[in-house]
């Protein structure tokens, strides 16, 4: 039994404040004139347990020990709406309802005029260590480096004056300056990579070998792949084009893949190369003399033509010597004489290759009689433009000097002066696949429409051995572009392995073109997306125990990450469905359970408005995770409320009248639910000095979100709870309007049946008991519910009888689960995945990053001097990109000295070293 009371008075008998009885005698006060002295609750049967005192007769002196009803203040009359006559309550409720939606609004607003940049998905830096200083420290200070972006060209005009800077206007960037770009020749449709946003347009498929000892490699795994990428990078099973009325079919071949042009006039332009399995795997004879057609066309880095005629089924080169010379060329390896001599150097060289060369002559002279000659009027003009002069200086030197092709003794000079080179290098002479040679590859070769089977095992053990060859360099990074790091050399034997290709950009228009691009063929009916989802799914219904496809593209990443959130959206309204139904079998209305949803789920974007405009921060994805917490705390505040205003229905004294109950109920439970608040608040409070910025601003955000919460459920819930009872507790339909009279208990459309939809289900309505305990009248007697007397009988006697035994296991408890975790904790070695496996997108981008090297060797090194050593950053900004450089240390003056030269000349020299004793320049 709990007693509780008001305390002693200063005069009159005392009253122990705590007593415990297990036998305490339940006293009803008979008439109106008397009361109850020390207000106290018998658990058990729910009643005020004191003496009766006479008010009549009492001495005025002892009133303090009579519990008068007591009367409401301001606050509590706004609730109950005393000043609004008949609706009364009603406005309070619907107040704070549109209270909650003015500040949603307000939010949205926010949302509306900021975009994305109210959100942020960036990792908060650990401000306060100096190494991550150091790191956002140079990164600005780059980012501030003398040009067109640096601070002094912020301005439009100072921008406009410098000759090398133009002034961009850009809807979704903003308005900056940007280097000016040299001239160039446009690029020819989709002979340009197609930009999404600043990534370019790509699909990349992940494989995974099923089994423990998968082995992409065998045989039958790539044969399920090469079957696979015929089906999805050629017409994608029918995939269709619909965009702005035009509705088609769209083959990825014929419309988007990105193009490789020749560069001689007889060949067309072919779907260009990409990273694969299938690039090296398919390339047996027949794809061998696919590449060689393809470089006589023209497709090849080098320009192709009669340089495939060198290149044959073998790695050795018939017309090099073993020295490294050409067969016939002279030992100088004098331009001049070559071109004087080209005839004969080809008569040198075997009877094929010369062939070859001569048939390839014979069709490049009758192509360039067949073609038309332009003539090209250049107008000069008196002014003079350095930026253009530059641009033309700097063509001149990093381009190669074209070539006259109607010249044939000049093109076979060009190309034996290419063969010297290749010769020299000892490099070797085998038809190769994309990539992999210089000379003796296709920049053209397209699997999905060129392979003709897989290679022999021969030729495969011949492919691993060279892309296992760290000496074989362009195979060796070939390697590295489509196996992973985990990949066996000496047992040939991989879990994994990654195909790419891209898509090309048919206009100059980018921003059309991606638009095109995304919904009308990518995300579009029947579109790319659909179909390939297909092609992916048969492939794993048919191979899904040697085999798994992720598949995901720059395209639709967006789509397979919306489908996710959708799938988590979906699961997180399943949660709140399940604590509103849940509400709603306890409370027994659903008005009740939807204002109490209501008041928890407002309570975020309440608190997003409170953190984003006053505390002027972003919102991090990981601070949304709030709302399965405020769940829990505002479902519990809810009962808290609701079973005192039950309470109060059978507190002598208080029952009569409605705004004493209200007082009574308020009071009693807005002070338990303040307490429960404060604590977590204030557990909240101590995480939010933690040293990391991402606990400590999801602390802080809890702690305004639950607060929030208990806001909203001491006004909005508490005013609803009235609206409830003077309106809609037991009539039939809706509320008291609808003319209804009231039923009885376990009548149909009585109490608990129309807003208690659980009762009504589980006693059919109304006929059958069995399940459901039956209401009771309005004027029975209080009776405890099962959870009440479960926990006030069994478990009560069972912690009361074993407390000590208790209180010391659970210190074991604590004390070896704290030893447990001192002991085993260790870091991790790996992120976490950011979703579940079975995800293709989730499993696939873990493999990509985990897995496969993008880039083996840094592109760039950059190094920054002048920083402050103990105060890297002058001023953190609201994103990364936004930090200010605090400069003013020692490094940059140090640099004067001759010493630090020599070691900055070192340190830059460094990575163009060998790693031989000599410590051999790299060529």
């Amino acid at each position: 039994t709990r007693l509780a009371h008001n305390g002693p008075s200063r005069s009159g008998p005392k009253v122990a404040p705590r007593a415990r009885t297990k036998t305490a005698k339940v006293y009803v006060a008979p008439e109106e004139d008397m009361a109850v002295v020390g207000e106290a609750i018998n658990v058990e049967n729910q009643q005020v347990v004191g003496t009766p005192v006479n008010l009549a007769t009492a001495d005025k002196n002892t009133t303090s020990y009579v519990r008068a009803p007591e009367e409401p203040c301001c606050w509590e009359q706004c609730l109950i709406g005393t000043c609004f006559g008949p609706v009364g309550p009603c406005c309070a409720c619907w107040g704070f309802f549109l209270l909650g939606w003015l500040f949603t609004m307000i939010f949205m607003r926010e949302v509306v005029n900021q975009g994305t940049d109210i959100f942020s998905f960036e990792d908060p830096a650990v401000k306060s260590d100096i190494k991550v200083q150091e790191y956002y420290g140079l990164q600005a200070a780059l980012g501030e480096r003398p040009g067109c972006s640096d601070s002094a060209h912020e301005a439009e005009a100072v921008c406009n004056a410098d000759e090398a800077c133009v002034w961009e206007t850009n809807p979704r960037r903003g308005d900056r300056c940007v280097d000016k770009e040299c001239p160039g020749t446009p690029p020819r449709p989709r002979e340009a990579p197609l930009y999404l946003d600043f990534l370019p347009a790509f699909i990349s498929v992940i494989y995974e070998a099923q089994g423990e000892n998968g082995n992409i490699l065998d045989d039958d795994v790539l044969q399920v792949i090469m079957d696979y990428e015929k089906e999805l990078f050629t017409d994608v099973a029918g995939a269709q084009m619909d965009y702005k009325g035009e509705k088609r079919a769209s083959k990825w071949t014929d419309d988007w893949c990105l193009l490789s042009y020749p560069q001689l006039p007889m060949g067309q332009p072919k779907c260009a190369s990409g990273v694969g399995p299938m690039n090296m795997f398919t390339m047996n004879a027949a794809g061998r003399a696919t590449t060689k057609q393809q470089i006589l066309s023209g497709h090849q880095m080098m320009g192709g033509g009669p340089i495939a005629c060198m290149c044959g089924d073998s790695d050795a080169c018939s017309i090099c010597n073993a020295d490294g010379s050409v067969l016939g060329a002279p030992a100088t390896n004098n331009m001049t004489e070559i071109m004087m001599n080209a005839q004969s150097i080809l008569a040198a060289w075997p009877v094929d290759v010369t062939q070859c060369i001569l048939a390839f002559t014979a069709s490049l002279e009758s192509t360039m009689a067949t073609m038309t000659t332009t003539t090209t009027t250049t107008t000069t003009t008196t002014s003079r433009d350095l930026f253009l002069e530059n641009c033309a200086l700097d063509q001149g030197f990093q381009g190669r000097r074209a070539v006259d092709l109607s010249d044939t003794n000049a093109y076979l000079a060009m190309v034996i002066a290419t063969v010297v080179g290749q010769c020299a290098s000892g490099n070797s002479c085998q038809l190769s696949p994309p990539g992999t040679s210089m000379t003796c590859a296709s920049s053209a070769y397209y699997p999905a429409t060129d392979a003709v089977g897989l290679v022999t095992a021969a030729e495969k053990e011949a492919i691993l051995a060279k892309l296992c060859d760290p000496q074989q360099t362009l195979w060796f990074n070939a390697k590295n572009q489509f196996l992973p790091i985990s990949f066996d050399c000496v047992g040939r034997s991989s879990k994994y392995a990654m195909s790419r290709f891209f898509a090309g950009a048919p206009t100059e228009d980018q921003e059309e073109d991606a638009k095109m691009f995304t919904t009308g063929y990518v995300e579009a009916r029947n579109g790319w997306f659909q179909k390939a989802a297909q092609i992916e799914a048969k492939y794993e219904r048919e191979h899904g125990t040697k085999l798994r496809i992720m598949l995901f593209s720059g395209a639709t990443l967006i789509a397979q990450y919306l489908q996710i959130l959708a799938i988590d959206g979906f699961l997180s309204f399943g949660s709140l469905i399940s604590v509103w139904a849940y509400m709603w079998l306890m409370l027994e209305s659903v008005f009740l359970a939807s204002c109490g949803m209501f008041e928890i789920v407002f309570s975020l974007p309440v608190g997003m408005c409170l953190w984003v405009i006053i505390g002027q921060q972003k919102i991090f994805w990981y601070q949304m995770l709030v709302i399965y917490m405020i769940l829990g705390i505002g479902a519990d505040d809810v009962f808290i409320l609701y079973d005192a205003w039950l309470q109060s229905a059978h507190v002598e004294g208080v029952k009569e009248s409605m705004s004493h109950r209200f007082v009574w109920a308020y009071r009693r439970s807005a002070m338990a639910m303040l307490v429960t608040t404060l604590t977590t608040c204030g557990s909240f409070a101590i995480g939010a000095t933690s040293p990391l910025p991402l606990v400590q601003s999801f602390c802080i955000f809890a702690a305004v979100v639950v607060l929030v919460d208990y806001l909203f459920c001491i006004s909005f819930f508490a005013a609803a709870v009235l609206v409830y009872e003077k309106f809609m507790k037991g009539y039939g339909c809706c509320c008291s309007f609808c003319g209804i009279p009231v039923r009885e208990p376990g009548t149909c459309l009585g109490p608990g049946c129309c807003w208690g939809g659980f009762r009504a289900l589980f006693s059919c309505c109304g006929t059958s008991w069995k399940c459901m305990p039956k209401p009771q009248a309005k004027d029975a007697p209080l009776e405890k519910r099962a959870m009440e007397r479960f926990f006030s009988g069994p478990v009560f006697r069972f912690y009361d009888r074993h407390k000590i035994k208790l209180i010391i296991f659970w210190l074991v408890v604590v004390v070896a689960m704290s030893t447990c975790a001192g002991v085993l904790l260790r870091t991790a070695k790996k992120q976490a995945p950011i979703g579940r496996e079975n995800i293709d997108v989730i499993k696939g981008s873990e493999i990509l990053f985990g897995e496969f090297e993008f880039s083996p060797t840094p592109e760039t090194v950059s190094i920054a001097f002048g920083l402050n050593e103990a105060e890297p950053i002058k001023e953190w900004g609201a994103s990364n990109a936004e930090n200010k450089a605090n400069y003013g240390g020692t490094s940059a003056f140090n640099l004067k000295k001759p010493g630090m030269q020599q070691e900055l000349l070192a340190l830059c020299s460094a990575p163009d070293l060998g790693n031989d004793a000599a410590a051999t320049r790299c060529s």
